[in-house]
């Protein structure tokens, strides 16, 4: 997926508690990797979802190649949002990209392929 340029970030994310029941995420994909998230769209205000991998993926940016450990996605929008390395999302200095549809699907179904359900130890405690 070396097409994929991420831009930086020109959101604000904010985290909202997720209640189950009462959380409605629209996610057609078939995908074992991928689970609801915290952070809501900037863009539609719809739960993004989520994955963690195993060993930072490396994903193209603007400024250079960054190797994150999650990535969060809103299907609604078609946009994909990664924090800074080192960082929380709700930080506001990342970087997403928005794709048309065929693109967005091949793109959701390698990142279920590189990631996880398993969170990782000590990601948390090193971020800002």
């Amino acid at each position: 997926m070396d097409h994929i340029v991420f831009k930086k970030s020109i959101f604000s994310y904010i985290e909202e508690p997720i209640l189950f029941g009462r959380v409605d995420v629209k996610w057609p994909f078939l995908t074992s990797n991928f689970y609801i998230s915290s952070y809501i769209c900037p863009e539609c205000g719809n739960h993004m979802v989520k994955t963690v991998f195993p060993n930072d993926l490396e994903i193209l940016t603007e400024e250079g190649i960054a190797k994150i450990p999650r990535i969060f996605v809103c299907a609604n929008c078609r946009t994909i949002h990664a924090s800074r390395p080192g960082y929380k999302l709700s930080k506001n200095n990342g970087f997403y990209v928005s794709l048309d549809p065929r693109s967005f699907e091949d793109f959701i179904y390698y990142l279920d392929k590189k990631g996880s359900l398993v969170g990782r130890r000590g990601t948390l405690f090193n971020e800002k």
